[in-house]
């Protein structure tokens, strides 16, 4: 791979946070230029190309932005930044979606749990994992912190100071104190730590067939005396002893209250401040005498204020957690580890509309990157998740009958002829758009297995016989990584008094999510990405030439698909035959299947690549991907030996002992793996010296596809 060392460079058509740089914006006026300049290119790989999920989430800091209303009572979350004019900078709060967030915590940790235990959706145990919402486990989360922040401290205060090691350990306790500030940020996220203190002073040590008296509680422990009875004595500290453990305490915890008081702002009370003393440093000598009434009402209304909240802000944040999500599974599909040919992910940061909008400054880009042989920058493939399916419900049909959760969510979507304008202009320069229709239970397994797919032949059948039908890749089904009906996660019940005694109320306080589903294109672009890589294709066939990309590897052939599968654990048992009869009577669209396949005898556990076509038709079938591809390559190095198609060098490259077509047909008798003209492909130019034209004609499995350069 000298001439071309990367075919997997993609774009991804995307808005991720309007505080940082977007691709239009970088670019600028293009008014009376050709392309971009070598600064600006510079810039955009600095701010906007990523190579790691990691990466991605330092560079571009996925931010969801909130304001407590007063009118309404509570924190409004929003993915856009509200105006200056409206909500003053100082009263915004800043939410990083990070690995931290207990919500992408827990869908990530559904993903990861799926595939390893290898569940279908049906048989799969949601509650688990959902439970990572509820208020215990996050302070379980707390609790590990808390031991980090102690052994941290004690460590800090034996060492000397003047060992170096005194500064690291000082960063690594500020870190954690950054930990502690996130939790009190505003008295909402303090929630999860004043319900479960409730819960723990209230209901110390209790089990199942306990409930709490109303009375102060006496600490003590059991002994038999000598005439075998049972004593119940009351446990008295020792002033010593408890002396000893305040005093180990003493120091950290005025840290932490001199730091609360310097960053709680206007939110400060004593009540919290206590809390996060007793969360983060639990004090021995802490003894509350409590008004139970009051503190089982506390409980019942902090409940429902965190379900409030909680729903509230998955409402706001979904759509771009669906989309940090499918930027992660688009690095997962593939894990290369030589630098050059690792799959790198060019994020616009913009709307496929403003890219339309504006689409000169898009297409004088891509002249720069595309239409030159200097090729380490240029893009092949492109991303356009969330395309409309249907027109959205701005209102609930009304009726006799009582739906709880009425709220109509607006999902804006790319609408199909922004679509069709943005892949006319890739088309131009040869990059391969995947995109699927908006991910929700209408385009699941589930859906395809009950409906088929007459809906995606329908909605796609305008993009048929264009010039960019070959360059348009239409995803399904879509992925489900919480279903819509498994989605309510049991919080607790509310608690009462009854006989002078604290116990479990019927009612129980329940979170609706109301399901996560992630869209297919950036797990079929991640693929084709991640194998375009010859050391990836290494790790799994036996006869690869490092020197060649994996252009004209197929997914359909010599179960190439289910050694390259997706990190996706499979959601169905499968769809039926008459399904997949639609499917393959043209070999349509790139499919996932779910169907049950083997290998050497083995299960394979993963959702599968089905068919990887293009919505080009070619005879009577569908165009692989990998032909598009392949030609694209074959026109690039053309283009780059041949220095812009110069008569002698055309020459040289077809009909040279020493040339690239001399060398292809040599590597194709050895049989590899990732050739760039396999079995029967067969090129035949025709050079018309006096037109100056050379027109290229490729045989694959179909019918020839014919390309036309000009010489110079």
């Amino acid at each position: 791979m000298n001439t071309i060392k990367q075919t997997n460079r993609t774009i991804l058509f995307e808005k991720i946070n309007e505080e940082k740089e977007d691709l239009l914006s970088i670019i600028g006026n293009v008014e009376g230029i050709e392309s971009v300049n070598s600064e600006i290119k510079k810039k955009i790989n600095e701010k906007l190309v990523v190579e790691s999920f990691e990466e991605f989430l330092n560079k571009f800091e996925p931010t969801i932005y909130s304001y407590f209303d007063c009118e309404k009572g509570e924190m409004i979350y929003s993915i856009e930044k509200p105006s200056t004019g409206s909500i003053a900078e100082e009263r915004l709060i800043k939410t990083k979606l990070n690995k931290d967030d207990s919500i992408l915590k827990m869908i990530l940790n559904l993903i990861e749990g799926r595939e390893k235990i290898g569940k279908k959706l049906i048989e799969f145990d949601f509650e688990k994992i959902t439970s990572m919402l509820t208020p215990k486990s996050i302070v379980e989360d707390i609790k590990l912190t808390r031991k980090e922040l102690e052994n941290l401290y004690l460590e800090y205060e034996e060492t000397d100071d003047e060992n170096p090691k005194k500064d690291d350990l000082a960063l690594a306790l500020n870190a954690k104190f950054e930990a502690i500030r996130q939790t009190y940020n505003t008295p909402f996220t303090i929630l999860p730590l004043a319900i479960e203190d409730i819960k723990q002073r209230l209901l110390p040590a209790k089990t199942s067939s306990q409930s709490t008296s109303t009375g102060q509680i006496r600490i003590g422990y059991t002994k038999f005396t000598e005439d075998g009875d049972l004593e119940l004595i009351e446990y008295h500290q020792e002033a010593k002893s408890l002396q000893s453990e305040e005093n180990k305490a003493a120091a950290l915890i005025g840290y932490i209250e001199a730091d609360y008081e310097e960053n709680a702002g206007e939110s400060r009370s004593d009540f919290t401040k206590a809390l996060v003393v007793r969360t983060f440093v639990p004090n021995v000598s802490n003894s509350v005498c409590r008004d139970i009434q009051r503190e089982v009402e506390n409980y019942d209304k902090y409940m429902t204020l965190y379900k409030k909240d909680k729903e509230n802000f998955i409402n706001a944040a979904r759509e771009l957690m669906k989309k940090i999500i499918g930027i992660k599974l688009f690095f997962e599909q593939s894990h290369v580890d030589n630098n050059e040919v690792k799959p790198r992910l060019l994020i616009t940061n913009t709307s496929v509309e403003m890219c339309i909008k504006n689409k000169d400054r898009i297409e004088k880009y891509l002249e720069s990157t595309n239409n030159i042989t200097y090729y380490e920058e240029t893009l092949w493939l492109a991303i356009v998740p969330n395309v409309a399916l249907e027109k959205p419900i701005t209102e609930a049909p009304r009726g006799p009958f009582q739906v709880k959760n009425s709220t109509i969510s607006i999902q804006e979507n790319n609408s199909m002829e922004n679509l069709a304008v943005l892949i006319d202009m890739m088309a131009k320069f040869r990059i391969q758009t995947f995109f699927n229709f908006e991910a929700n239970e209408k385009t699941t397994f589930q859906n395809m297995e009950k409906n088929g797919i007459d809906k995606y032949r329908e909605k796609t059948k305008d993009f048929i016989s264009k010039k960019y039908s070959e360059f348009s890749i239409v995803c399904f089904p879509n992925f489900t990584i919480l279903p819509k009906d498994k989605s309510l996660v049991y919080m607790s019940n509310k608690l009462g008094i009854e006989n002078n005694a604290v116990c479990a109320q019927d009612e129980i306080i329940k979170i609706l999510i109301d399901g996560i589903y992630i869209d297919a294109s950036y797990v079929a672009a991640g693929i084709v990405a991640g194998y375009q890589s010859p050391y990836y294709l290494k790790k799994k066939l036996s006869k690869v030439i490092v020197t060649n990309p994996g252009v004209r590897f197929n997914l359909e052939e010599n179960n190439n698909n289910l050694k390259f599968t997706t990190n996706m654990a499979k959601e169905i048992d499968g769809v039926i035959g008459k399904i997949l009869d639609n499917i393959n009577q043209d070999n349509f669209g790139f499919v996932f299947s779910s169907n049950n396949y083997y290998l050497s005898g083995e299960l394979v556990n993963n959702i599968v690549v089905y068919k990887a076509r293009s919505l080009k038709l070619n005879g009577d079938y569908y165009q692989p991907i990998c032909e598009t591809t392949t030609i694209t390559y074959f026109t690039r190095i053309l283009k780059a030996i041949t220095n812009d198609y110069q008569l002698k060098e055309l020459e040289n490259f077809f009909n040279h002992p020493k040339g690239q077509m001399k060398i292809w047909e040599i590597e194709k008798e050895k049989g590899y793996d990732n050739l760039i003209l396999k079995g029967n492909d067969e090129v035949h130019p025709t050079i018309d010296k006096d037109s100056k034209k050379c027109s290229l004609d490729f045989k694959f499995d179909g019918p020839p596809i014919n390309l036309e350069v000009e010489i110079n």
